[in-house]
């Protein structure tokens, strides 16, 4: 398959066909080469190499490689969640693939499985570009090829924040899925995907039959670090749900496992999500205890602004001021070491917090006005109807009633409710 060889290629390079083609051959041509209508000639074949920089050998020529080691290696560092053992493997596929060439397929399976690898080893910020050039050329792919990219795009939409978007490739995933003879492995990490995905969409049954999926998979071959993922994620969905005591009982059956295998990275997730749910049921002061543990396990500044903002709520809440005020302060000098879109979030739940802590009308007025504005256009549902109630309620006490009343059909028409 020299012309799927030369395609991919081009791709690659981000080459147009008339750009390749051109002083070589015509792009029609070059088209049905590349589509494996018509034979490509020596002396076209010797012209593009030199212009692609690559070698296109013939099928006789090609190194033979078992593909399945490196797809069990493969497993077993996405299963262990095993950077080092991802990033090793990377680097021998693409040593692979620069010293030696192999037929189409085998080929397009490597690079996928070290494209795959990056998000173990938390590089992935490149991925969806890559992939782009993977579905000019779908028709070409097996099935399984398909099934992984596309769970690779909705891995990358996902980190992206595109949830919605994220759910679309994942349920292409799992079509192509349905068609196969996938290996459990395959089965329980798309599942374990969707979980998360769901769970950021609102859909906390459907991530609540996902996880479950998936834990039964990573129990079977004890991957305790994904069993742990599993109980938080089946948490996080009993949390939406409302099921409160079934939130906490895997809240602290993760903890339990992470204690007993020595699992101190995922203790402030969880301690945070048990914070979470006493918060929800007004048992502030043990909300706090378990905020303040959360702190003691994180050490990356989007971690601990999470942690701090819940504990600044919490301490506005029983009117601690004071308390509020020295989290603010730690939030407001952490704000610099986020990406924009993050500094905006946080600087603007502080900004009511501080008004509120300030007990200034004006400018609690004025964050609260901000704060529908920024959370409505960021399209985040929850945090700008609180807002607005908020708002609405001050108008109210305030004898606005005109104000409060447009607030209160802003939520009522932005509900659908007529």
């Amino acid at each position: 398959m020299v012309g799927a060889l030369i395609k991919i290629e081009r791709l690659k390079q981000n080459l147009k066909l008339e750009a390749l083609a051109r002083g070589i051959c015509s792009t029609s041509h070059l088209s049905r080469i590349e589509n494996g209508k018509v034979q490509v000639s020596d002396d076209i074949k010797c012209l593009l190499e030199a212009r692609l920089g690559v070698g296109l050998i013939e099928e006789k020529q090609q190194k033979y490689v078992d593909i399945t080691d490196i797809e069990n290696r493969y497993a077993q560092a996405i299963n262990f969640r095993d950077g080092a053992s991802a990033a090793k493997l990377t680097c021998e596929i693409s040593e692979m693939l620069t010293e030696h060439t192999f037929n189409f397929h085998t080929r397009i399976d490597l690079e996928l499985l070290a494209l795959r690898m990056k998000f173990v080893i938390r590089n992935n910020k490149d991925v969806l570009q890559v992939l782009s050039t993977y579905f000019e050329m779908q028709q070409e792919l097996t099935p399984v090829q398909n099934f992984r990219i596309y769970q690779m795009q909705g891995m990358a939409l996902y980190t992206n924040g595109q949830f919605k978007d994220c759910l679309e490739a994942y349920a292409k995933a799992t079509l192509q899925m349905e068609r196969l003879q996938l290996s459990s492995f395959e089965r329980a990490d798309l599942a374990f995907a969707q979980a998360v995905a769901f769970v950021a969409n609102e859909d906390p049954y459907n991530a609540l039959e996902q996880s479950r999926t998936a834990l039964h998979y990573f129990q079977s071959i004890m991957a305790i670090r994904r069993v742990v993922e599993c109980h938080i994620i089946c948490g996080i969905a009993h949390k939406k749900n409302g099921q409160t005591l079934k939130a906490l009982d895997m809240f602290k059956f993760a903890e339990q496992i992470c204690l007993q295998n020595g699992l101190e990275s995922f203790l402030g997730i969880v301690h945070q999500n048990i914070g979470d749910v006493f918060s929800e049921i007004r048992e502030t002061e043990i909300a706090i205890s378990h905020f303040k543990k959360a702190m003691n396990y994180k050490e990356k500044p989007l971690e601990l602004m999470y942690t701090i903002l819940s504990l600044i709520v919490e301490y506005e809440r029983i009117k601690e001021y004071e308390n509020a005020s020295h989290w603010l302060e730690k939030g407001y000098y952490l704000l610099p070491k986020l990406s924009r879109k993050k500094r905006e979030y946080y600087e603007t739940h502080f900004n009511v917090y501080q008004a509120l802590c300030g007990e200034d009308i004006q400018q609690l007025e004025k964050a609260l006005k901000t704060a529908v504005g920024v959370f409505s256009k960021r399209r985040n549902e929850a945090e700008w109807k609180d807002y607005a109630k908020r708002l609405a309620k001050f108008y109210v006490d305030k004898r606005m009633y005109k104000k409060a009343v447009y607030y209160y059909e802003l939520i009522l028409d932005r509900s659908g409710i007529k």
